[in-house]
Formats: structure tokens, sequence, C-alpha cells
């Protein structure tokens, strides 16, 4: 039998900043406009960037992240997923080889595209330079354990000229012409705040935001060479092997409320997937707009977000608030992260110190800086038996916050210690308080199935004794 064409690859940078999403969501666009169906990824375990893809594709970005999943995890999900796209794009993270330390790639975008076999596209910011950009590649492309790099594309050339002489340099030292050379301002701008970009709202964006990141695709980068170098077989459907798939319950034995608005949407897809192909029945509801919590659920799950940007209204929504309040109170299962863990204590001030009451679950007050408080990779360990699992249950994530806690009672313990990758030190964190954990963690539960089955089990466990 015929195999079908893909074409396959990663948009890896020098570092951050340089335009990974701008470069990955034109090509994304123009590959679309062809009438070509796209898959994405995103390297790491970034919020923000898959929004853009998300919105655009109309297809789920999947988190890829050695460190928080391991490699068989990412590997499996990286092939499940692709399945019947025509182009499937990863974005890397930071810059190639940057990944859990200094001391190795381990983790890295290099990492990733060796781990999936695919190649690299690499962009680097050509701004101020000539010859020298020749020489960044040179070692991009000659450091140990290099994956293929199919490719360069320089971002923010002054002129077309000046893309002439940086291919110029890089074809004297025999390395790859440029598979695209981007000027100064080509793409539509995207807004960036505090954790990242601006993230993009799927249902509001117009059309032609994406249609002018496809024009510009096709005006400074070569398409067509692009899909080209990144072309790979695809096995027929009598080659193909057998994944371990999830097998979905389509007998929804838990209804769980899950805070979805423009003040909580981190989450990642398998996750939220995963819950479904256990049995979860997800019911969207807002903090901001809705008054009272979805009727009939058992659970409850208040991802992170921007709480901060949006406390005044989430403080004048008192109803919503009691909601929360009385349903935790009563025993419900909550679950809450970083801005959910947040919008669950007693308060927030904002930057200028100004103070909103929240929900009031947990004796926690919170303060914004104008700093990163932590960014670190996280590895959890529950202290006592949660509804993730008995007591010394380990799970992997990462934390990125600009908020502190500066006021804590002793109504509630430590949900668990962490284990942090940057700096090395182990705190005890989070709280935990009659059926609520919460805390700054970003969790990735569904490369620990065990967690989310226990946590099925553990709901249907507490509906039965509130019977």
């Amino acid at each position: 039998m015929k195999s079908n064409k893909q074409y396959a690859f990663m948009i890896a940078a020098t570092g951050s900043g340089v335009g990974k999403t701008s470069v990955s969501t034109a090509l994304c666009a123009a590959f679309i406009a062809r009438g070509m169906s796209v898959q994405c990824f995103k390297a790491g375990p970034d919020f923000l960037d898959p929004t853009f893809s998300t919105a655009l594709t109309g297809r789920p970005c999947y988190n890829l992240d050695i460190w928080m999943c391991g490699e068989e995890y990412c590997r499996e999900l990286f092939e499940h997923k692709s399945e019947g796209a025509d182009v499937v794009v990863v974005e890397g993270v930071m810059g190639l080889y940057d990944g859990a330390d200094s001391s190795s790639d381990y983790g890295s975008s290099a990492h990733l595209a060796r781990l999936l076999d695919i190649p690299v596209l690499l962009l680097i910011d050509v701004r101020g330079n000539a010859r020298t950009a020749a020489a960044v590649v040179h070692g991009m492309v000659n450091f140990p354990n290099a994956p293929k790099v199919a490719s360069v594309i320089a971002n923010r050339v002054g002129s077309p000229a000046h893309g002439q002489i940086i291919d110029t340099a890089l074809r004297s030292v025999n390395l790859s012409p440029l598979a695209g050379a981007v000027v100064r301002g080509a793409f539509p701008e995207i807004a960036s705040r505090h954790l990242g970009l601006m993230p993009i709202d799927p249902l509001s964006v117009e059309n032609r935001f994406y249609d002018n990141f496809a024009q510009a695709a096709e005006e400074h980068l070569a398409i067509d060479s692009i899909l080209s170098l990144t072309e790979k077989r695809t096995a027929s459907a009598d080659d193909i092997i057998t994944r371990k798939q999830i097998q979905e319950d389509t007998t929804k034995r838990v209804r769980m409320a899950i805070a979805r608005d423009e003040a909580f949407f981190f989450y990642y897809a398998d996750d939220l997937e995963r819950l479904t192909s256990e049995g979860v029945e997800l019911v969207p509801f807002s903090p901001l707009h809705d008054e009272i919590l979805p009727h009939d659920i058992d659970a409850l799950w208040i991802g992170g977000g921007y709480p901060e940007e949006h406390a005044a209204k989430l403080s004048r929504n008192s109803a919503m608030r009691s909601s929360i309040r009385q349903f935790a109170e009563n025993g419900g299962v909550v679950y809450a992260e970083c801005g959910g863990y947040m919008y669950i204590g007693n308060g927030i001030f904002d930057r200028e110190e100004k103070y909103y009451e929240m929900c009031g679950v947990l004796p926690v007050k919170y303060s914004m800086r104008k700093k990163i408080s932590r960014l670190s990779y996280a590895e959890v360990t529950f202290k006592t038996d949660t509804f993730f699992g008995p007591a010394g249950t380990e799970c992997r994530g990462h934390e990125f916050h600009y908020s502190d806690i500066v006021a804590r009672t002793e109504k509630s313990n430590a949900a668990y210690s962490v284990s942090y990758r940057k700096g090395g030190s182990t705190e005890e964190q989070g709280c935990s308080y009659k059926n609520v954990i919460a805390g700054y963690v970003h969790l990735h539960l569904s490369s620990h199935p065990f967690a989310l089955k226990y946590f099925v089990s553990f709901v249907e466990k507490n509906i039965t004794e509130n019977l």
C-alpha cells in the first residue's frame, strides 16, 4: 500500500525571545492556507505559546517535556497525536541546548529532536550581525550530540540585502543556505506580560491576524524548500504497529467542574483527555462570569492563569466565591494550582498593594512581586494520603509565578514536599485542608496515570460516603 507524505520538524533557536512562536505560527498559517492539516507540539512546560497554534489549527497543542513526563511518554504522545496530519511542527523551548541543567542537554529541544527523530530549523536573531551569524550557526550545528539541523532561518534582518549577506556567510563555511530571512516588523506583534506571551482566545481572534502571518511566511520563508527538507516517510495502514492508546470510559462516573475563562486556563491538553478517558465529565465554568458552581458536581479543578489581572472582578463576584467555599467546607474534592491556589485563598495584594478578597477556602494571603519568585522544575512527594495516592506518591511538574505567600494560619497543613531542580532545595509547600489540595506546582498528571486513576476512585468513594 502506498504511503502518504508527512512533514515533521522542530523550530528551535539560539535562545528565548528570538521569535520561535512567531515563525512557528507563520509557517503553520501558511501550511493551512495551502490546504494542509497541521498538528503542533510545544517543547517544555509552557501553557501560553500553545494557545496560538490551538486557535490556528483547531487541534490541541500538546506539551512534550522529557524531564516532567519521560522519554517514552513524549515519544508515544508525539506519534499518536501526529497521525493523520500533513505537517507536524514542534516549537522548541529556550535555546536549542538548554535543558534541565547546564551540565547536559537532558530535557532540551536538542534532546527532544533526537528522541523524535525530526530535523531542526534553527532560528537566529541577526540584528547587528553579518559573518558572526555563521560562527553562531557553526557552533550550534557542531555542538556535541547535535540533532540534525536541516536549515537556518534568519529573523529580524535589516533588509533583503542583509539577508543575502547572512546567506553568503553561511555558504562560505559550508553551512546550509538560509530557508528564510524575515525582515524586522514582518510579523504581526504578539504582546507579552509577566509569565510570557499574551494568550490568544480561539473564539475571538480575527482571521486576518493569522492571514497576516501566512502572507509574511510566503514572502520571507522558503516554504517549498522547508517542506522538501523535512519530508519523512509515514507508515502505511498495513505497516502501523499498534501503540498503547487510552481507551475512553464512555460511562461518566465523576462530574467535575473545571475553571475556564480569561483568569484560569493553564491546563495540559493530555491531562484533560486522560481525565475524560478515566470516566470524568468535565464541566467548564467561569469564576469571573458565573454566579455559582455547576449543579451536581463531585469535584472541582481550578488551574493556573492570571487571577491577579482580574482580581477586582473575581473579588466582586461574591456569589461564586461563596459557592466554592461552601463546596469545600462540605467535603467536596477540590484541586487548585498556582493561580487557582491564589484564588481559593483569603486574598491577593496586587502590585500597588491593594487587597482583594478571594474565596477564603485556605487561610493564605498572597502578594504580587515585580520579579519572578520561582521558576523551576519541581518533584512533589505527597506527605499524607491524598486523592492522588497514598503518602509517598511522587509526581513531577514545574513552578513559575510572580507572587509570594505573605500570611498563613494553622488551619491547613502543607500538601507536599517539593524538590526543586533549580537550586536543589527541598521545601514543604502547598496546602491540604479537608478534601482540598492546592499549591504553586503545576503537575503533569497524565504522565503519572496512577495519580489520575486514584483521583477518580477517590472521588467516587467520596460520592458514596456522602449519599
